[in-house]
């Protein structure tokens, strides 16, 4: 049977009768696949060290008749000590993968994505305040997965716009949003630009999160998300 190698990042792993584990694994190449490891916990592996979950590793599998993988080897190439120093971090680390569990389906590639995930796990240590990461990470996710359609101008009158009444990833005037989806300040709307498109990561240091944003930020994926 044909020996396959991936890359990829464990964003779950779930205990499997008395020693193997399931992970589910944002790969390189083929997006979300779940991996069955036989003897996870057995003496003779350490437990838990390679299938913690934010665990950057190489995988060797064998494909079956299901969509179960069958993992027989797992290398680890990063295991992210850093997102583990503190709360903050952990917790920002952790908005990532819940955000591609989320979004993702199993087998779908999203090569992007993935190069995308990377670089924000490795920039989380180094911000004091690594919220933002995570909010910008989601609108990036939204831009990539082509949910967001942002404009200057209103999607039904055309009007110029200044602030952002979001429906449904399209922006609307305030006459037109009719009390419907998500509205931000002009405050708000040039710091989700900012999030949604920036290049640079380090500049996002500079910019507090006003207050309420992270949440309505939160809810807006959601709704999105969920429409796919």
């Amino acid at each position: 049977m044909q020996i396959f190698r991936t890359e990829g990042v464990i964003l779950h792993a779930l205990d499997f009768q008395e020693y193997d584990q399931i992970l589910t694994v944002f790969s390189a190449d083929q997006g979300l696949v779940k991996f069955i490891v036989k003897k996870a916990h057995s003496i003779h592996r350490k437990k838990g060290v390679t299938t913690t979950p934010l665990t950057r590793a190489e995988f060797v599998y064998r494909k079956g008749n299901s969509d179960l993988l069958s993992c027989r080897e797992i290398s680890v190439i990063d295991q992210h000590l850093k997102l583990r120093k503190n709360l903050e971090s952990l917790e920002a680390a952790c908005g990532l993968i819940q955000a591609i569990q989320k979004s993702q389906f199993q087998g779908k590639p999203a090569p992007l994505l993935y190069q995308l995930l990377l670089r924000y796990l490795d920039a989380i240590p180094l911000f004091s305040s690594p919220e933002i990461l995570e909010v910008s990470f989601r609108l990036k996710l939204v831009r990539h997965e082509g949910y967001l359609a942002l404009s200057d101008q209103c999607a039904t009158c055309k009007a110029p716009l200044s602030v952002m009444h979001l429906i449904q990833g399209e922006n609307f005037c305030e006459k037109h949003a009719m009390g419907r989806g998500f509205s931000f300040s002009e405050e708000e709307t040039r710091l989700f630009i900012l999030l949604a498109f920036c290049r640079s990561l380090s500049e996002l240091q500079l910019f507090p999160l006003p207050l309420g944003f992270h949440e309505k930020v939160h809810q807006f994926f959601d709704e999105v998300i969920s429409l796919a």
